[in-house]
């Protein structure tokens, strides 16, 4: 039996997965662009993001942010680099 947490980070890792794999709606960030915008969504130090050491809390956080987001502005990440 799989445990809620492990469930939690299987759903945020399928919600992270889905910005960035190619697939019905392509995206053109790469693992690492996608990871700093998360990071940035979050708000959070870009490279602090690990869904294997997250607990539920933050997978739930993280599932709904990759969820909602959404179009180009989502990704709009040099605009975000200016308020580190």
């Amino acid at each position: 039996m799989t445990s809620d947490l492990e469930q939690a980070r299987q759903r945020a890792q399928e919600a992270f997965d889905a910005l960035w794999q190619p697939g019905e709606r392509r995206r053109t960030l790469s693992r690492d662009k996608a990871l700093y915008w998360l990071a940035i969504a979050l708000g959070v130090k870009p490279g602090l993001i690990n869904i294997e050491r997250a607990n539920e809390t933050a997978c739930r956080q993280i599932e709904r942010t990759c969820i909602g987001a959404h179009g180009p502005a989502a990704f709009n990440l040099k605009s975000e680099r200016r308020r580190l």
